[in-house]
């Protein structure tokens, strides 16, 4: 952890429509910075932090995903704007809070609590004396019952703080209760880094955490590629290496290159079918996080590295009748994304499998084996027959 994490307020998001919860969302603000002495985020304030690059409601859910260490979500009677998937804001910046981890702390308006039964009885009818959209039920029943969030119904602003002020102190209870567990393991710093929820699994040693700690790291850590991932897909050139002028020039650079992506593909072969194993250990026997943790992070250079070696054959410039030779190339590095990112589709069946697995029933079996695809040469060696031939290259 670095000396900034320590050194800074918790950060408070408030998720609520605003106009219609404008007071309530002040006076929440006034009393968790003067009275609990945090960070209160609201998108109304000057202070709210945005990028200028990015809309309302990308910015509102990138600052969730930044800056956010506690989330409130309050549910009044209105479901707000709906963004072009059908979901509202309010919506949205809670499913990143959830997907982030961070503690959620749900309040919803009591009249629209008491509504739920008539809503369940008749989901078509019509409710506009109490909710602006009936989609507002949909999402009640979600925070409440689909995801079992921590929720409290109220009627007043001061019910909301008072309520606050208790949970506040039992999650700071929570927090020293864990810093000590943390300080008594004695666990490296690369493993103190770490997201809370990754230290969570850790701690509390559910059944086959070893297996769920690799998949949660290694899924974050891939999903960090994602914007190089873009570069590649829309083709974002930032650097440009020095072209190459002469046809003769073109076999000695491919020659380098295909022993790059040879070398990158043996690294990743090694990694799953060598150092995993090693890592995980025999059944019955406890993993070795750190050594986890170093093959999420090299898995995850070795993904970056690949990504940026296809946008090199992108980027150089070569002659005219070089280029299929050089964009056939390219497959060895499509075939080899399209398996990790097939790979991460596994992981996350995997993960929802040890979900649904109940302790005592038959064995479970967990498949973390990457399959490698053969790429396909036959355009990469008829171009360079081609090219072969042209140059009097036997």
């Amino acid at each position: 952890m670095s000396l900034s994490s320590f050194a800074r307020k918790p950060t408070v998001f408030i998720s609520s429509t605003c106009y219609d919860l404008k007071q309530i969302r002040s006076d929440l603000k006034n009393v968790i910075e003067n009275d609990l002495g945090f960070e209160v985020l609201l998108s109304e304030y000057s202070s709210f932090p945005i990028d200028p690059s990015l809309g309302t409601v990308d910015n509102c859910l990138r600052v969730v995903q930044e800056r956010a260490d506690i989330f409130i979500l309050i549910i009044g009677n209105r479901y707000g704007y709906q963004t072009d998937n059908g979901k509202s804001v309010t919506n949205l910046e809670y499913l990143r809070a959830k997907e982030k981890g961070i503690p959620i702390y749900a309040f919803i308006d009591k009249k629209v609590i008491q509504g739920m039964p008539l809503w369940k009885d008749n989901p078509e009818g019509n409710f506009d004396s109490l909710v602006d959209n009936s989609e507002l039920f949909r999402f009640v029943e979600q925070v409440m019952y689909e995801d079992s969030t921590w929720s409290y119904e109220y009627e007043l602003a001061e019910q909301i703080s008072e309520r606050l002020k208790f949970q506040f102190a039992y999650l700071f209870y929570d927090s020293l209760s864990l810093r000590k567990k943390l300080v008594q393991k004695n666990f490296s710093k690369k493993i103190m880094a770490l997201s809370p929820n990754i230290l969570q699994i850790i701690l509390e040693k559910p059944d086959a955490w070893e297996y769920i700690f690799f998949i949660q790291i290694l899924l974050e850590f891939l999903g960090e590629a994602d914007e190089l991932k873009k570069d590649l897909r829309y083709e974002i050139i930032l650097e440009f290496p020095n072209p190459i002028t002469e046809d003769g020039e073109i076999f000695e650079w491919i020659s380098y290159k295909y022993n790059q992506i040879l070398k990158l593909t043996n690294g990743l072969s090694n990694l799953v079918n060598v150092a995993f194993p090693e890592a995980i250990g025999d059944p019955g026997t406890r993993g070795d996080i750190d050594f986890l943790l170093y093959i999420a992070e090299k898995w995850k250079s070795i993904y970056c590295s690949i990504i940026k070696w296809e946008l090199e054959l992108i980027s150089i410039s070569v002659p005219e009748n070089t280029q299929e030779l050089v964009y056939s190339l390219r497959k060895i590095s499509q075939s080899l994304i399209i398996n990790i990112d097939d790979f991460k589709i596994k992981l996350f069946n995997s993960l929802e499998k040890i979900a649904n697995h109940t302790p005592g029933e038959q064995t479970l079996i967990i498949d973390l084996v990457m399959e490698f695809t053969e790429p396909d040469f036959t355009e990469f060696n008829k171009e360079l027959e081609i090219l072969k031939q042209k140059l009097g290259i036997s």
